[in-house]
């Protein structure tokens, strides 16, 4: 049973929380959410809603930390290459 487990998800520059999820809260710039406890072999899936600033391009990463009472801390980490596209426009629905 991993004890007093907590996540902390370290946002890149550029990203903007659009609604603060539940059971979540801001300490220091990073989104915090405090789980209790987890048995052995359980997960958990946390969302974000996010918005980026026009002005963020190339390669951004997103870096969570778990950290828990009684068990070494862990990282995961994923990178999104984001692009700029000009030009587009929705396509209007009728009917």
């Amino acid at each position: 049973m991993a004890r007093s487990v907590i996540v902390r998800d370290l946002l890149p520059a550029g990203y903007f929380v659009v609604k603060i999820p539940n059971g979540a809260r801001f300490i220091k710039g990073n989104l915090v959410w405090n789980l209790g406890e987890l048995a052995p072999g359980a997960t958990k899936t946390l969302r974000i809603r996010i918005r980026l600033d026009r002005s963020v391009t190339g390669n951004r990463c997103n870096v969570v930390e778990v950290v828990a009472g009684n068990a070494p801390p862990v990282n995961a980490r994923t990178c999104t290459k984001i692009v700029r596209v000009g030009g587009v426009r929705p396509t209007p629905v009728t009917g």
